[in-house]
C-alpha cells in the first residue's frame, strides 16, 4: 500500500528499486496545493511573486536544516520532502525573476544552497546546472507543431516514466525488429495515452463533485 499511495519513502529505508524521486515530487505538489488552498494568499503571491518564491526558498531551506534536529530520518536516507522543497522553489525563482539583478539573485541561491545543503553530491551538481540554465537561458521559438509535441511529452512525462516498464519488455518481444527507438516511441505513446486519460478522468471527476 506504502508503494501505491506514494508514501513509502516515509516508511521503508532506500534500496532497490524505489520510487522516492516520484513520491518526494508528489508530496511536494500536495503540500503546494495545501498552502495554495489559502484564498488570502492568492493575491500577495501575485503582487509580488518573486518575493514570495525567495521568501519561500529561505523558509524552505531553513526547514531542511531545523526539521531533521529533532526528526531524524538517516536511516530513510533523508529521501523527504522538507529536504527537496527548497529547489523546487527555486524553479519559482527562475519563473519569475525578469530583472538583471533578480538572475543574479537567483544565480547565489541555486550556487550557495546546492553547496551548503548538497555538498559533494551528484543531486546538488545537476541542480546547479539545470537550475542556471533555466535562470539564464532566453525563451527559443520553435515551430507551433514541434512546440506542441514537446509540450505534450513535457506534461506526460511522469507518466511515461511510471508506465515505461510495463511497455519496453513485451514489446521488444512482439515486434524485436523495430529495435530501440520503436521501443521508445512506444513507450512514448503508451504514457501520453496514460496522461491523457487520467486527465480526463480527473476534469470529469472534479464536475461530478
Amino acid at each position: 500500500l506504502s508503494q501505491l499511495f506514494l508514501y513509502n519513502n516515509f516508511v521503508s529505508p532506500p534500496g532497490g528499486f524505489n520510487y522516492w524521486f516520484i513520491e518526494v515530487y508528489v508530496q511536494v505538489h500536495l503540500l503546494l496545493a495545501l498552502l495554495l488552498s489559502v484564498r488570502a494568499l492568492h493575491a500577495p503571491l501575485r503582487k509580488h511573486a518573486y518575493t514570495s518564491s525567495v521568501i519561500g526558498v529561505l523558509v524552505a531551506a531553513l526547514a531542511s536544516i531545523a526539521i531533521p534536529l529533532w526528526w531524524n530520518t538517516e536511516h530513510l536516507g533523508n529521501l523527504l520532502p522538507h529536504f527537496a522543497l527548497w529547489y523546487f522553489l527555486l524553479g519559482w525563482c527562475a519563473l519569475f525573476g525578469e530583472q538583471r539583478w533578480q538572475r543574479w539573485l537567483n544565480t547565489a541561491l541555486i550556487v550557495g544552497l546546492s553547496l551548503v545543503l548538497l555538498p559533494g553530491t551528484s543531486r546538488g551538481v545537476w541542480i546547479i546546472a539545470g537550475g542556471l540554465f533555466l535562470n539564464w537561458m532566453r525563451p527559443v521559438r520553435l515551430p507551433v507543431p514541434l512546440a506542441r509535441g514537446i509540450s505534450t511529452l513535457a506534461s506526460a512525462s511522469l507518466y511515461i516514466y511510471i508506465s515505461h516498464w510495463l511497455v519496453l519488455e513485451p514489446f521488444a518481444r512482439l515486434f524485436p525488429g523495430l529495435g530501440f527507438v520503436g521501443q521508445v516511441v512506444c513507450a512514448w505513446l503508451v504514457g501520453v495515452g496514460f496522461w491523457f486519460c487520467f486527465e480526463h478522468a480527473w476534469q470529469v471527476l472534479r464536475r461530478v463533485l
